[in-house]
């Protein structure tokens, strides 16, 4: 996969895992082999179970995988977490209720031992990139979801990784909220220069967003396709009716739909 910057952000080679249950074994990932370029936005869909959030978890460092390797900037999972290299934003917000926005967004500075005005400049650097700054000494149950997650995106960046990983963020959202949050995460992703490793369940979300979509098979899950979104940026609500995006949803759709 080419990507804006070039070289290989992510590198998953022959990663598998078996899950061990009281019932038995359980194969969740066979064998997938992925690249995924420095500062591109890469999204993986597949049927729903499929361990699409078990790969994305394995990469997170979240999970170990029973065999193969994962390369995050050249170094293992648990080094690059170590080295802050990358950040994951969950599919519900987790914000901590009795702190302010601001203090949320600094969390991990506060574990990793900033001054509390470095702390400040830089919380309120991130919630001005993703449109919070009005925001900032309000509580989580003050805002609404979409914010609350635009407020995890900014947590995640805090320390400023060089890969965000996604695991389906916009799920619990309305199909409103959920559209402006797909744009407003392009627009982040174009400030900031990081590689996104975007999970979602949405193929027309998925193709919106991407460089590249990886259609990953029925558990145990392997990479089916890597299809280049062949659409300019920036992205818009025109490009729905695009040919190209209408053609790449039902390529993407027809490897899906028998497996649906």
């Amino acid at each position: 996969m080419t990507g804006k910057s070039g070289g290989a952000a992510v590198r998953v080679k022959d990663v598998s895992k078996t899950f061990t249950t009281p019932t038995g074994q359980t194969h969740a990932v066979d064998s997938v082999s992925f690249d995924i370029a420095a500062g591109s936005f890469v999204s993986i869909i597949g049927p729903s179970g499929c361990g699409k959030t078990t790969v994305a978890r394995m990469i997170g460092d979240l999970l170990p995988p029973t065999s193969g390797e994962i390369l995050i900037d050249g170094e293992s999972p648990s080094m690059a977490r170590a080295g802050r290299k990358f950040g994951f934003v969950f599919q519900r917000p987790t914000l901590v209720e009795w702190r302010s926005v601001l203090r949320n967004v600094t969390l991990p500075l506060d574990v990793l031992g900033w001054s509390k005005q470095d702390k400040e400049d830089r919380g309120r650097e991130l919630l001005k990139l993703v449109g919070l700054e009005d925001f900032a000494d309000h509580r989580p149950d003050q805002i609404s979801g979409g914010m609350q997650q635009r407020v995890a995106i900014a947590r995640a960046l805090s320390y400023d990784p060089g890969v965000l990983i996604m695991d389906e963020p916009f799920g619990a959202l309305d199909m409103i909220t959920r559209d402006r949050m797909g744009f407003e995460l392009l627009r982040i992703w174009a400030e900031s220069g990081k590689t996104i490793l975007f999970v979602t369940h949405s193929i027309e979300e998925a193709v919106l967003l991407s460089d590249h979509v990886l259609s990953m098979s029925p558990r145990p899950t392997s990479l089916q396709k890597s299809v280049l979104i062949d659409l300019e940026r920036p992205r818009t609500v025109q490009h729905r009716t695009d040919s190209r995006f209408i053609a790449a949803t039902q390529e993407l759709r027809e490897m899906l739909e028998p497996h649906a």
